[in-house]
């Protein structure tokens, strides 16, 4: 379990830098092509080793355990997906962001926000558990249904 959350950790440092260096250049050039090397840049360097750095603080005595470190961090996931689509969303519907000839059209944006109040619609009013018996009945019955 611990080498599947370090190469998971290696694997975040080493990805969100590539984008975040990348991102920092395709700023800086605008629409023309990149000065130089995202991988070689000095700004990815940091970013791997800030991303490094902060995963070794949760190792140090005295803190939080693997899994409540996992909890928060699939906690923050659950609350950050919402501002992710709605932020997709927003860049591909603009034609200022994405161009005139790639952004959705207005069928298109019509078909996935039915498909996000609908998909909503259905988390909202489901019955949740409310203990852990309760839950482990709702577990097993949908087992046994979907057997």
């Amino acid at each position: 379990m611990s080498a599947s959350s370090y190469t998971s950790i290696l694997g975040h440092a080493a990805g969100l830098a590539a984008r975040g260096s990348h991102a920092w250049l395709r700023q800086r050039s605008g629409p023309g092509p990149l000065s130089s090397d995202y991988r070689q840049h000095p700004i990815q360097c940091g970013l791997v080793v800030r991303g490094l750095v902060s995963a070794l603080v949760w190792t140090l005595p005295g803190m939080s355990d693997f899994v409540t470190l996992t909890l928060v961090a699939n906690s923050a996931q659950v609350v950050l997906l919402p501002l992710l689509a709605g932020g997709l969303f927003r860049i591909t519907s603009s034609a200022r962001f994405i161009g005139p000839a790639f952004r959705n059209r207005p069928h298109e944006n019509l078909r996935g926000r039915l498909g996000e109040a609908r998909s909503s619609r259905r988390f909202n009013t489901a019955k949740r558990p409310t203990s852990v018996a309760e839950m482990c009945s709702v577990v097993a019955r949908r087992a046994r249904e979907s057997q």
